[in-house]
C-alpha cells in the first residue's frame, strides 16, 4: 500500500512539474503583460515551491524577484534547464543541453524584440 502511494506522488509530481515548466516556457516566449499572465506564472513559481528541489526552490525565489523588478532573469533560465533535466531523469532519459533566452517580462517587451529582429527563444530538445 505504501508504495501505490509513493508511486502515485511520484507520478502526481512529475505531472505538476511538467505543467509548470511548460507554464514557464510559455511565460518566457509571450511575456507578462497583465495580471491574469502575473498571476499563471506565480502559480508555476507556487508549484517550484510546493514541489520542487532546493535548487528550484532558490531559483523560483530568484526569478520571481526578477520579474517584479522587471529585468532579464539568469535564474529563470537555470530553473528552466533545471526543472527539464529533472524531468528528463524521471523519464530516465539524459541531461541535455537547453538553452532559453529571455527577452523580458514586461508590456510591450514583445513588440520590443521583434523591432530589434531579436528572436523566440526556442528549446533544443522537446519532452
Amino acid at each position: 500500500m505504501r508504495l501505490k502511494r509513493v508511486e502515485r506522488f511520484r507520478e502526481l509530481r512529475l505531472t505538476l512539474l511538467m505543467d509548470t515548466y511548460q507554464e514557464l516556457i510559455f511565460m518566457v516566449n509571450n511575456h507578462i503583460a497583465t495580471q491574469a499572465d502575473f498571476d499563471r506564472f506565480y502559480r508555476a513559481i507556487q508549484n517550484c515551491w510546493l514541489l520542487g528541489t532546493p535548487e528550484h526552490i532558490e531559483l523560483a525565489e530568484k526569478a520571481i524577484k526578477d520579474v517584479a523588478n522587471q529585468v532579464k532573469s539568469q535564474a529563470m533560465q537555470t530553473l528552466l534547464y533545471s526543472l527539464h533535466n529533472e524531468i528528463r531523469r524521471e523519464f530516465g532519459l539524459s541531461k541535455t543541453e537547453f538553452l532559453a533566452t529571455l527577452v523580458g517580462f514586461h508590456e510591450g517587451a514583445k513588440q520590443g524584440a521583434k523591432a530589434s529582429n531579436e528572436t523566440e527563444p526556442v528549446p533544443t530538445s522537446v519532452l
